[in-house]
């Protein structure tokens, strides 16, 4: 009985060793480009806060700030804008 008891203590263990040290895994592959393997990918994010984009442009057409936008069965665009409405073709 103590000897069957001692068995199963061991079996036990052995089971919860080759359950945590098993080394397969099912997981994706890493994608290219992560730095795995091969070359790792070159970002840059630059973030701009001096609002320069908000200026209208000296010298050339622009738009005020649009409002929203409007998708026609032709293909053109109608804008709304602060100051009026506008047909982009």
């Amino acid at each position: 009985m103590v000897i069957m008891k001692k068995i199963k203590k061991i079996l036990l263990n052995l089971f919860i060793l080759l359950f945590f040290f098993n080394n397969n895994s099912f997981a994706k592959p890493l994608p290219p480009g992560s730095g795995a393997g091969d070359v790792p990918a070159n970002i840059l994010l630059l973030l701009d806060t001096s609002a320069s984009m908000d200026r209208i442009p000296k010298g050339g057409d622009s738009l005020f700030k649009v409002l929203d936008i409007l998708l026609l069965n032709d293909g053109n665009l109608l804008l709304a804008t602060v100051a009026g409405v506008y047909k982009m073709i």
